[in-house]
């Protein structure tokens, strides 16, 4: 089971939280202040963090800010009155996979809580998969059944044109070797840049898609180029493209016609020139 850290003043939330999940079979560390808390999630390294907004010597949102600045792994789940949501959706911007509101309800958090092991578990198996596929020492599509054949001239023939793709089939068949291979025959000198929809959450994916600029939200402490940008003249590649939040899909959609995007927080309009393949 998971290792989980809460952070929380208010002792008897902290000790319903604690027995709570000490009953799921977790193994539970608890503190009620900034400073004891970042204490524990340093030496333990929990995969979960629940963290009150509200905390003596300061808030939760300091510590999260903190965090991420010094790279302590875990995903944080904010605890917040209603009172405090305007903090709370602030908090998310800067890192927080979610907030519960009190008073608490247990049965909420632990879905929540699955979620998020469930999202880290996810995390960690696509950073096995993209180290495993750095050391490929070739992605090309092999076979030479009819169907194999037509998906080769399909390539060919959209390889000509710069015109954006949509690539669909069941999951596992290949997508993204067809989307590379795209790629690899029109535009091989030029950046790939694969995007995966359902990896982030959708607070950060507008950042890593658009980027963003110094102070756009608490937390974005330097300039960020985002994936629009990176992709340059090559290919931005949007694999799980049905899981994208609908308001980044309005977004995207705009980019598209347009051809041009903005940074979060910024008010320069830059080019975009890639080809977009999606799947």
């Amino acid at each position: 089971m998971a290792k989980l850290l809460v952070i929380d003043d208010d002792r008897a939330a902290r000790r319903t939280l604690e027995l709570a999940f000490q009953a799921q079979g977790h193994e539970v560390f608890a503190g009620s202040t900034i400073a004891e808390g970042k204490e524990l999630w340093i030496r333990h390294e929990p995969e979960v963090i629940l963290l009150d907004l509200v905390l003596p010597d300061g808030t939760g949102q300091d510590l999260l800010l903190q965090a991420t600045e010094e790279s302590m792994s875990g995903i944080v789940i904010m605890i917040t009155g209603h009172q405090d949501l305007e903090r709370a959706i602030v908090a998310m911007q800067a890192g927080a996979f979610d907030y519960i509101h009190k008073p608490l309800n247990i049965d909420e958090l632990e879905i929540t809580v699955d979620r998020a092991l469930e999202y880290l578990s996810s995390k960690r198996n696509l950073a096995i998969v993209a180290d495993l596929s750095s050391h490929e020492p070739d992605d090309r599509i092999i076979g030479t059944s009819r169907a194999i054949i037509e998906v080769h001239k399909m390539i060919g023939m959209v390889s000509r044109g710069n015109a954006n793709i949509l690539i669909t089939g069941e999951s596992g068949t290949g997508k993204e070797l067809v989307a590379r291979a795209i790629h690899r025959h029109s535009t091989p000198d030029e950046p790939f840049i694969p995007v995966n929809s359902s990896a982030l959450v959708p607070t950060l994916l507008e950042s890593e898609l658009f980027g963003h600029e110094r102070g756009a939200f608490t937390g974005a402490v330097r300039d960020k180029v985002g994936r629009l940008e990176l992709a340059g003249n090559g290919t931005l590649f949007l694999d799980e493209i049905g899981d994208l939040d609908l308001s980044l899909q309005v977004k995207l959609l705009r980019v598209l016609q347009e051809r041009t995007f903005e940074r979060v927080g910024g008010t320069e309009s830059k080019p975009f020139k890639a080809r977009v393949i999606a799947a």
